[in-house]
């Protein structure tokens, strides 16, 4: 796609001699200067509050496409992208990329599965190589990613990338999707190097991504590092829609783990303004759950708000890992109960979806949690065993849980073997909370 400076003024006066001829080229011209900008969401952000069209040729519903999709990037009403979206979505004829655009417009408005048909529509008419195929494929993996169908993600990023080898993006969305099922090794290779031709999107998600591979590992600094450059990358590119990249949600946890209540609160203020422009339930929930980490007494409740906000949306991936914060919550407050009861509901979800790393290290927590796993899960997990699992889990030393449970160490220690090989944990720190790993 190219740059939007040097097009944009040749579109312009191209236009200008054209005030009263066809119409319907006229409309044409509106949509090339929507495109040729469509990398640069700021250079098109005037575009959106212009009248738009009926939607009654083939050609505005070319312009609405593109009109959707850079409200999308702005953050206008998400329900006036949406009905740009649907109406551009109605053209009978086939669809092309502008129209793969509105559809991703339409799922980050709410609505992932009638997004996903129409995504299907271009590509069933898509030529096998080239940048229509290649944007459909990489954008219906964003949004499946997300519904919870990540092996799917990684076949329609894989078919994206072999559609049209020189989009990074994809090999951006390609590793979200290998990440999110369970391979983040191999995600980390896949991620294009900074230098990348990865427009508006690539290079906020990749960080986003690099932040949450960094947490999960125990590097909570250096998972910070990425999510204050996701910030600033998000700004630079003119994209005014935060919740495209959420970068305040893992900020707020984080900083508040580590008791910095001044950044964690920061951080919950750009989720609760990413949310007012950009209203939808899964804004709203992202919102409520950054809220609840930047609060003190009433994190609780307001996680378990965002529980319920993020229960009635398809968007699988958030829900999981509210469910995942409010189990780490009630475990803090000394709900063990209440903490088992979410951690297996999570776990149970992430297993069933595909989110397989997730699920592992949450059938940990469970058992930490003094809970147990429904049955198979647990491939024989003893009672000694589960108990050991839980106190280790709890930070309690090898030798203290001897002492406590009156057994030896080298029991202690076999116990713990055991409990690693049965679950498929790397090792200790897999039972205790990501907030308190080295």
């Amino acid at each position: 796609m190219p740059r939007a400076e040097p097009v944009l003024p040749l579109l312009d006066d191209a236009l200008r001699p054209l005030v009263g001829a066809d119409r319907e080229l006229l409309v044409r011209g509106r949509a090339a200067r929507l495109a040729a900008s469509w990398t640069r969401a700021a250079e098109v952000s005037g575009e959106s509050a212009h009248q738009a069209p009926a939607g009654d040729t083939p050609a505005e519903r070319v312009v609405l496409a593109l009109l959707a999709f850079t409200d999308l990037l702005g953050a206008a009403p998400a329900a006036t992208a949406a009905a740009r979206a649907r109406t551009a979505l109605a053209e009978p004829g086939d669809l092309g990329w502008p129209h793969a655009a509105a559809a991703f417009a339409l799922a980050a408005a709410g609505d992932p599965g009638t997004a996903v048909a129409h995504l299907g529509r271009v590509l069933d008419t898509a030529a096998p190589t080239g940048w229509t195929r290649a944007l459909a494929a990489l954008l219906r993996a964003l949004v499946v990613v997300d519904t919870g169908d990540p092996a799917d993600a990684v076949a329609d990023a894989s078919a994206a990338i072999d559609a049209l080898r020189t989009v990074d993006t994809a090999r951006v969305v390609l590793a979200i999707a290998l990440h999110r099922r369970g391979d983040t090794r191999a995600a980390l290779d896949a991620l294009p190097g900074t230098g990348a031709d990865v427009p508006v999107l690539g290079r906020p998600l990749g960080l986003l991504l690099r932040a949450d591979a960094a947490e999960v590992a125990g590097r909570p600094d250096e998972a910070l590092r990425h999510l204050d450059r996701c910030a600033v990358e998000t700004s630079e590119l003119g994209v005014g829609n935060s919740v495209l990249a959420p970068w305040w949600l893992p900020s707020a946890r984080l900083h508040a783990a580590a008791g910095r209540s001044r950044q964690a609160a920061h951080a919950a203020a750009a989720a609760w303004a990413a949310a007012d422009r950009w209203d939808t339930p899964v804004s709203r929930g992202l919102a409520l759950l950054t809220a609840g980490h930047a609060a003190d007494r009433s994190g609780v409740d307001l996680i378990s708000d965002a529980v319920d906000v993020l229960a009635g949306t398809p968007n699988t991936w958030h829900r999981v890992h509210a469910e995942v914060d409010l189990a780490e919550a009630l475990l803090r407050g000394g709900d063990r109960g209440g903490a088992r009861k979410w951690f297996r509901a999570a776990a149970d979800r992430a297993g069933r979806t595909g989110y397989r790393a997730v699920a592992e290290r949450l059938r940990a927590r469970l058992v930490a949690a003094g809970g147990r796993l429904h049955r198979g899960a647990d491939e024989g997990l003893t009672v000694a065993e589960r108990r050991v699992a839980e106190l280790a889990g709890a930070g309690v030393t090898n030798r203290e849980i001897a002492e406590r449970l009156r057994i030896t160490l080298r029991t202690v220690e076999t116990h713990l073997t055991n409990v690693y090989r049965k679950l498929d944990l790397p090792g200790r720190s897999a039972l205790r909370p990501p907030s308190e790993r080295d």
